[in-house]
């Protein structure tokens, strides 16, 4: 029988981060089809109303990963949002990985950056989780801004230890924000 994880809906100053519903197919199409958006992946880059209701229902099934629709406060339209690798997916119990994406109409706004913040302190209501992860590809200046301003720190890593990016083999690079009460000596 599977699991059903309630996605809470996060209420920060501007945003409503919720669950995406089949109705937001469009807007999510609209954004991962975009290629100034969806540049980081040919392979994801989204066709049709029905992959977007799949990737909706995908993220609902929280089996391997949750999404968060943002939604600012005074429009149904969702703007982006955030996925969270959870440890089926990710093989790491006390560790989620995010990955986002945003309109480019709403970029250079603060709104990514606003709801990764929110994204993490409420993971870190979990106790079991002990870090957050993003990967990154050096020339990804916009996430590279959200790291820094949500207080992930880059993780130096050797080469052959990288993660590579499944469509180029292109390394990526770790950043990681702990739980603000992890004792670092003993953080590895």
């Amino acid at each position: 029988m599977q699991q059903i994880i309630v996605i809470e809906p996060i209420v920060t100053d501007r945003l409503i981060l919720k669950a995406l519903v089949k109705e937001d197919a469009s807007a999510i199409l609209h954004i991962l089809s975009d290629r100034e958006t969806a540049w980081w992946s040919d392979d994801f880059k989204m066709r049709s109303l029905d992959e977007a209701i799949d990737f909706i229902d995908w993220g609902n099934e929280a089996i391997d990963v949750i999404h968060y629709g943002l939604f600012r406060k005074e429009s149904e339209k969702a703007i982006g949002y955030i996925q969270i690798k959870l440890p089926k997916c990710s093989g790491i119990k006390d560790a989620r990985e995010l990955g986002y994406a945003l309109s480019k109409n709403f970029r250079k706004q603060g709104y990514m950056s606003e709801a990764v913040n929110a994204i993490c302190d409420h993971l870190f209501r979990d106790e079991s989780i002990n870090r957050i992860t993003l990967e990154i590809l050096n020339n990804n200046l916009p996430s590279l801004g959200v790291a820094r301003k949500c207080r992930f720190s880059y993780v130096d890593e050797p080469i052959e230890k990288k993660h590579k990016r499944f469509l180029d083999d292109q390394p990526v690079d770790l950043y990681v924000r702990r739980r603000p009460d992890t004792d670092m000596s003993l953080a590895a």
